[in-house]
């Protein structure tokens, strides 16, 4: 998926088959995530996402 920052995807979940919206609000690149961490040109893109659930079902966690 191409999305540039405020565009809006379209996916579908894998367990209950239900449709969602995505907006990417952000992308950072770092090294580190958590207690991982990237040398040298190595690194994590880490995007910040608004979901919209489009149907009348819940999603379970």
């Amino acid at each position: 998926m191409r999305l540039e920052i405020r565009d809006m995807g379209y996916v579908i979940t894998q367990s209950e088959k239900i449709p969602l919206a995505l907006t990417l609000n952000s992308v950072e690149k770092t090294q580190d995530l958590g207690t991982e961490t990237k040398d040298g040109d190595e690194f994590y893109l880490v995007g910040n996402f608004t979901f919209e659930n489009l149907s009348d079902s819940n999603i379970k966690n």
